[in-house]
């Protein structure tokens, strides 16, 4: 099945269906820190999403929150790939595109929080020139300049 790329064309119900069926691939698992109808509301009205698709399924998204007026920052608040497609190259791919996005549109920085035992995720956010800046108890927080 051919993968098709977009930015912004799910819906409010195919990013819910998506963080349904990802959910316990998060550590810890999604549902277990937010209320996936609220977040899949939250991302479908605040941010931009890039989308991998297969058909009619989004099987990738990362979702990011951008500040153009005062900061000219980002912060990407979801990355996740179905397990069927994981190791596909769909979240560098996707990554990839949201950092285009942010470097066309004048973005300075864009950062992200990760799980200390994510370390999968750790190494592809590292690939793509994040760096760690802080330690927050289980978590990390990441930073990507792009001035």
């Amino acid at each position: 099945m051919k993968i098709s790329y977009k930015i912004k064309s799910a819906n409010e119900q195919d990013i819910h269906n998506h963080l349904i069926e990802c959910k316990d691939r998060f550590i810890p698992p999604l549902d277990k820190t937010v209320c996936l109808q609220d977040y899949s509301r939250k991302i479908y009205n605040q941010a931009i999403t890039f989308e991998a698709w297969v058909e009619n399924r989004l099987i990738g998204c990362v979702a990011a929150y951008f500040n153009y007026s005062e900061n000219h920052s980002g912060f990407i608040t979801n990355v996740s790939v179905t397990k069927d497609y994981t190791g596909k190259g769909v979240a560098l791919e996707l990554m990839s595109a949201c950092i285009k996005y942010s470097f066309e549109n004048q973005i300075k920085e864009i950062s992200l929080e990760v799980c200390k035992k994510s370390t999968g995720a750790i190494h592809l956010y590292e690939k793509l020139n994040f760096l760690k800046i802080e330690d927050k108890n289980d978590f990390i927080i990441m930073k990507h300049n792009l001035n």
